[in-house]
Order: C-alpha cells, then structure tokens, then sequence
C-alpha cells in the first residue's frame, strides 16, 4: 500500500472513529433524557390502556422506540473498528438519499487483526461509495458473516453502469489514479493472509465485491 493510499485509510479510520464517538455521546444523552421522563411516559401508557385505547399505547410505544433507536449507531457488532467504519458510511449514504441494508453476524474473539479489517472493509465502503456519486439511485447493502471458521465479507451497490478495465483489470476512473487505483489490491493482499479469495460480479446496475477469509477465534 503505498503512502497515499495509507494516508487516506488513516484519515477515513479517524473521522469513522469521530463519528462513532459522537454517536456514543448522542446515544447517552437520549438515554439520559428517556431515563429522565420515563415516569410522564407511564402516566401516559397508564392512562391509554385503563380507557382501554389500546392502539394509542401502541403507537406511544412505538414513539419512544423510534426515539432510543433514533440515537444509535446503524450497527453494533462490539467490534468497535468494524462499528466505526460502517456507521460512518452509512451516515454519509442515508445523507445522499440512499439506502443502507446490512446483514451482520461476528461471534466475539475473530482471529482477524484490526489493520487487515479496517483495509478490507474501508477499501471497499469507500469505492462502493465513489461508485454511487454519480448513480440517482443510491443503495449499498453490506454483508459479514461467520460461519465455521469462514469470514464472509460482501459489499455490494449500485452503480452508473460503466466500468473501465485494462490488461483485464479495473481501474479507478479518478484523475489521480497513483492515488486512488490501489484500493482492490490492497484488499486482495489483506484477503490472502487468510488464505481467501476475491471475487468481483456485475451488470449493468448492480457491483458485487465478495471476500472469503479463512480465520478462527481466539
């Protein structure tokens, strides 16, 4: 990874680590106000269910939900690194009017060191978020899962539709390429300390990037 490239996942650590801390301090501040009016919320419930209203109290539920919820992060696995770098994007896409689905599952104690993950999955959140820039129609949807000591990582997006390839390889279509055209190699050497693979898929809307580590638990 050259210096530049290393530059630009130092940056993009830091400001998802940023982000996550102020979602912490959002997320405590909510819990501190809930806690606080949590009496006039039962007085209300309390009132709603002895008239027998009982769609109101539902929908006073679903208020005070929509409120804890509101103040957390998009995703919390307890893996703070891998927390970070996904809220932080995710925040940026639902600012785009786009959509984020993601289906996550880490067990504790994954025997993937912090640098490796933050490589592989800031690499691609952030070209799947350079490729949705110019596409109208904005969804990422990120998938990690584990399973018998199999590490599935799957970002996929949409996209414009145009690819551009040389010697049967793609290529940023940034004017800095020196800077930006390293991103899937340096996920493929992450990947191949783990004995995986890479695999790419496309057409003419939708970019699929697939990831398999091979990694235990510690």
């Amino acid at each position: 990874m050259n210096n530049a490239k290393m530059k630009e996942m130092y940056e993009l650590q830091l400001q998802a680590y940023q982000n996550q801390l102020e979602i912490m301090r959002s997320a405590n501040e909510a819990y501190r106000t809930l806690r606080h009016d949590m009496k006039h919320h039962i007085v209300m419930l309390t009132d709603f269910i002895y008239k027998g209203e009982n769609e109101k109290a539902l929908e006073y539920l679903g208020k005070i939900s929509s409120y804890a919820a509101g103040n957390r992060g998009y995703v919390e696995t307890g893996n703070s690194g891998i927390d970070s770098l996904i809220n932080y994007m995710a925040a940026k896409i639902k600012k785009a009017s786009g959509q984020v689905l993601a289906d996550i599952y880490l067990p504790p104690g994954l025997a993937v060191d912090n640098f490796d993950m933050s490589v592989i999955l800031g690499n691609l959140l952030l070209n799947a978020c350079e490729a949705m820039e110019n596409c109208p129609q904005k969804e990422l949807t990120i998938v990690l899962r584990y399973n018998r000591g199999i590490l599935l990582i799957c970002i996929e997006n949409t996209y414009d539709g145009i690819l551009e390839e040389r010697n049967g390889k793609l290529v940023t279509r940034k004017e800095d390429a020196s800077s930006h055209g390293v991103g899937l190699a340096s996920v493929r050497r992450a990947v191949r300390k783990y004995d995986g693979n890479v695999k790419i898929h496309s057409d003419e809307r939708r970019f699929r990037v697939e990831a398999v580590l091979y990694v235990g638990r510690k």
